[in-house]
């Protein structure tokens, strides 16, 4: 489990994510050895950044990683494709009378069975 200062340091990671039409990249710029886990940060720093843009679907993405002279891996950032959400599938929304009103979270998890 991730301890909340690194959370905090990915959420402010995902807030540099450069966006141009479709396409966003999320500036990393790291190396890592064999204990850093690398997977989980991708995944969360894509979770954060559905969560900042809900009107997107990431539809695709890729790190754009690079090797030292050295033979240690490092991370530039990762590449995302996306594309513009159907209202009616924003999470946390819902249509009534035409109208986007705002769903608490926890009425959410409620109807998935998420409590």
């Amino acid at each position: 489990m991730r301890r909340m200062s690194e959370i905090d340091n990915i959420q402010s990671i995902v807030r540099r994510a450069v966006t141009r039409g479709n396409h966003s990249f999320i500036p990393l710029n790291f190396s890592w050895n064999p204990r850093f886990e690398f997977p989980g940060l991708a995944m969360d720093a894509i979770v954060f950044f559905e969560a900042q843009n809900p009107d997107l679907r990431v539809v695709n993405w890729r790190a754009e990683t690079h090797k030292f002279i050295d033979g240690e891996l490092g991370c530039y950032g990762i590449w995302i494709d996306h594309e513009p959400r159907k209202k009616e599938s924003v999470p946390g929304r819902r249509m009534l009378n035409e109208d986007l009103i705002d769903v608490p979270i926890s009425e959410l998890d409620n109807a998935l069975g998420q409590d």
